[in-house]
């Protein structure tokens, strides 16, 4: 089974479309990263999930976010018990996801324990503002970076990186102004994500029901929820 490099991608690509001469591998390269792009959001891939840790400043409400943040799972302060750093002397509470506007609305802010968080470009907004220097961890969905070197692969699953090849060969039809291929290519493109959205919707469905009849975490115990913002606690 192929690896799907960009190398390997831009080959698979350019064969299904016939070979060009006239392509370069920059401009392929390009093609191939715009399919990878849109492969990339379409999928949600886990491969996409990060964290990153810090602490908050005593007084100070903002803190930066991650350069490739695209999107917060969520947000969590995490309270040290004692000199140790063992997770069983830690506590966690999870913030509170609300609006900027709801944000704006509360100044002057008082000092505090931080409850919620908004997000606005570059940076997390926390309230109240802290009154100490908490660990703050932030679980975020991350933006793809572009595939530079021949060798790089997509941070997408194995099965998603067949989708990036025939998404990049409707885009080479496009550029050959051939409106046929590109309706040919659209169609395989289309039926080859629904398929893998069907498998995967029913992989989650077993995992869903092998964990209804596990045991619970206990205290402290973090499970992973998908979705949108599905791990912060709600507005009222």
């Amino acid at each position: 089974m192929p690896n799907y490099t960009l190398q390997e991608i831009a080959s698979f690509a350019t064969r299904a479309v016939g070979r060009r001469a006239d392509l370069s591998i920059s401009d392929a390269s390009r093609f191939v990263n715009e399919a990878y792009f849109e492969v990339f959001y379409a999928s949600d891939p886990q491969e996409a999930e990060s964290v990153a840790v810090s602490s908050t400043t005593t007084g100070e409400n903002k803190i930066e976010l991650p350069t490739d943040f695209l999107e917060p799972i969520t947000a969590t302060l995490i309270f040290r018990s004692g000199s140790t750093a063992d997770s069983n002397h830690s506590s966690y509470n999870t913030l509170r996801l609300v609006s900027v506007e709801q944000m704006d609305g509360r100044n002057p802010q008082p000092s505090g324990t931080p409850r919620d968080i908004a997000f606005f470009n570059s940076w997390a907004e926390l309230f109240p503002s802290p009154n100490s220097a908490f660990s703050f961890q932030l679980r975020y969905r991350a933006h793809p970076t572009d595939l530079t070197e021949l060798t790089d692969t997509p941070s997408v699953s194995t099965p998603w990186r067949r989708a990036i090849v025939l998404k990049t060969e409707e885009y080479l039809f496009q550029d050959l102004d051939d409106p046929q291929g590109v309706q040919s290519a659209q169609l395989r493109y289309l039926d080859y994500i629904s398929r893998i959205q069907t498998d995967q919707a029913s992989r989650q469905k077993s995992s869903q029901l092998r964990q209804s009849a596990a045991p619970t975490w206990g205290v402290g115990g973090r499970r992973r929820t998908s979705g949108k913002f599905s791990s912060f606690n709600s507005e009222p």
